[in-house]
């Protein structure tokens, strides 16, 4: 298989979510365990329609990329960049997501929101989540900070149920 790694757009959410929640649903027992009985497929529509409003956020300092199969067109891999906060010297622009137009934001919200609860993911066990989650996040910004150089944070998933992080 031939692929090609180009930058993220809004119009990609679809095929991002599905290749994301399809390989930590067959890969990642803790992840699963998250969504309880919720089925594959209202997970990555959930994803799908929270995917734009979470682009949008943070661009200052996030950076995404997909790879894209050459002979399917399907998206077959993510990955999320964040950019160190104490150094300037990397801006990576081709990378950045566009700004969202005014009535592309206000679209984005409101179909986070419709399928979000005060902010959570509907289905997601959040008592679980925040369990696992925060620790794992601070001990690898802990790991990160002890070493030399900057680094970028990077959040990648895989298809063909393989992921990366």
């Amino acid at each position: 298989m031939t692929f090609t790694i180009s930058a993220v757009t809004y119009d990609d959410a679809a095929g991002i979510s599905k290749n994301n929640m399809t390989a930590f649903y067959h890969t990642d027992t803790h992840w699963r365990a998250l969504w309880k009985s919720t089925p594959l497929d209202e997970i990555i529509e959930g994803a799908t329609a929270r995917m734009p409003y979470s682009l949008a956020g943070g661009r200052e300092k996030k950076r995404h990329q997909k790879a894209v199969d050459d002979d399917s067109g399907e998206v077959v891999g993510y990955a999320r960049w964040i950019l160190p906060d104490d150094d300037d010297r990397i801006s990576w622009p081709e990378a950045a997501v566009r700004e969202p137009r005014q009535d592309e934001a206000d679209k984005f919200k409101a179909a986070f929101q419709a399928n979000t609860e005060d902010g959570s993911i509907r289905g997601l066990d959040g008592k679980l989540q925040a369990a696992l989650g925060l620790p794992l996040e601070q001990a690898e910004t802990a790991v990160m900070q002890s070493q030399e150089g900057p680094f970028l944070g990077r959040y990648t998933h895989l298809n063909d149920y393989a992921h990366v992080s």
